[in-house]
C-alpha cells in the first residue's frame, strides 16, 4: 500500500540496527521483522517482532549515556517504521497512527521520517484529515522546528493535507513561515497554492453546473411523462363519456319504446272494441306461442315439418 521510497526507508532502519549496540536480542528482533516483512511477506510476523522488539527497548533503555540514549531511538525508529508498514500491508491503516502514539505517547515525540510516512499513507487511502491534528502539533513543538527535516515534513503536509482539503488560507500561513518554507521557495509555494484554489474552483462549478444540468433532465423528463399521462387521462375520460352516452341513448330508446306500446294498448286502443280485442289476442297468442317454443317439456314442443 505504502510507496517504494517508504519501503526504502524500512530497509534503513534494518540498516541501522545492525550498526547500534542496544541489547542483541532488539537487534535479533529487527533483523527478523524486516526478514518477514521484505523477504517473507508475513506481514503479521513482522508486526509482531517488532511489538516484542519495542518491549524489548522500553525495558532495556535505562541508561543515562546519550550516545545509547540515541541508538535505542533509532533502534525504535526502526522497528516502528516497519510497524507501519506492515499495519499498512494488511489493510489496517486506520492503526496506524494510534500506533504510533501508542509508542510515543504524543505526536510531539514522534521522529520525522515516521511523521513522513503517515503523511503519505493517509494521502494515499485519500484520508489526509485523520493525520492533520497530530502532524499540525508536531510542527507547533519549538523542538522539532529546530530539526533539519522540519521543512521536509512542512512541504508533505501542504502537499498532501491542506491543499487536498481546500485549507488554502492555512496552506498560505505556513508558507509564509520562514522555517517551514526558506524565502527562495515561498513564492513558488504561494504560486503553486493560487493554482490549486483555481483548479478547485473550476471543478466545483464544473460539478455544480452537472448537477443543474442532471436535475433540470430529470425535470423535463418528469414533465414529459406527465404530458403522456394526462393524454392517456384524457383519453380515457371520451371514451368513458362515449360509452355513457351510447348506454344513456339505449336505455332512453327501451323506455321510449315501452311507454310507446303502454300508450297503444291503454290510450289508443278501445278495449270495448272488437278489433282492439283481436290485436290483444294476436298479441297475447304469440307471446304464448314463444314461450312454448322456448320452456315448454320435448314432448309438448311443436316441430314444423
Amino acid at each position: 500500500m505504502l510507496s517504494r521510497s517508504l519501503g526504502s526507508q524500512a530497509a534503513f532502519g534494518s540498516s541501522v540496527g545492525l550498526s547500534i549496540g542496544p541489547a542483541p536480542p532488539a537487534l535479533f528482533l529487527l533483523d527478523k521483522a524486516a526478514e518477514m516483512l521484505a523477504v517473507n511477506r508475513s506481514f503479521e510476523a513482522a508486526l509482531e517482532a517488532c511489538e516484542r522488539g519495542l518491549e524489548t527497548i522500553d525495558s532495556g533503555n535505562s541508561t543515562s549515556d546519550q550516545e545509547d540514549a540515541h541508538r535505542f531511538s533509532d533502534v525504535k525508529a526502526s522497528f516502528c517504521i516497519i510497524g507501519v508498514q506492515a499495519l499498512a500491508e494488511l489493510n489496517r491503516w486506520r492503526e496506524v497512527l494510534p500506533w504510533v502514539l501508542q509508542q510515543y505517547d504524543a505526536p510531539e515525540k514522534v521522529p520525522a521520517r515516521i511523521m513522513q510516512m503517515c503523511i503519505l499513507l493517509y494521502s494515499k487511502v485519500e484520508e489526509p484529515q485523520m493525520i492533520q491534528e497530530a502532524v499540525q502539533l508536531w510542527l507547533k513543538d519549538s523542538k522539532n522546528r529546530t530539526l533539519p527535516a522540519y521543512g521536509a515534513v512542512a512541504e508533505l503536509y501542504l502537499l498532501h493535507v491542506l491543499i487536498p482539503l481546500g485549507q488554502f488560507g492555512e496552506a498560505e500561513l505556513l508558507v509564509q513561515d520562514p522555517v517551514s518554507f526558506p524565502e527562495g521557495q515561498q513564492q513558488g509555494a504561494l504560486r503553486f497554492i493560487s493554482q490549486s484554489r483555481g483548479e478547485q474552483t473550476d471543478s466545483m462549478l464544473h460539478q455544480k453546473s452537472a448537477h443543474h444540468q442532471e436535475m433540470s433532465d430529470n425535470s423535463q423528463a418528469g414533465r414529459g411523462v406527465l404530458s403522456k399521462l394526462t393524454t392517456i387521462l384524457k383519453a380515457v375520460q371520451r371514451t368513458m363519456k362515449t360509452v355513457q352516452s351510447t348506454l344513456c341513448s339505449f336505455w332512453i330508446s327501451k323506455l321510449v319504446l315501452a311507454t310507446f306500446l303502454v300508450y297503444l294498448l291503454v290510450a289508443r286502443l278501445d278495449s270495448a272494441s272488437p278489433n282492439s280485442f283481436l290485436w290483444i289476442s294476436r298479441l297475447l297468442h304469440l307471446f304464448r306461442q314463444t314461450w312454448n317454443a322456448m320452456f315448454a317439456p320435448y314432448y309438448l314442443a311443436r316441430v314444423k315439418q
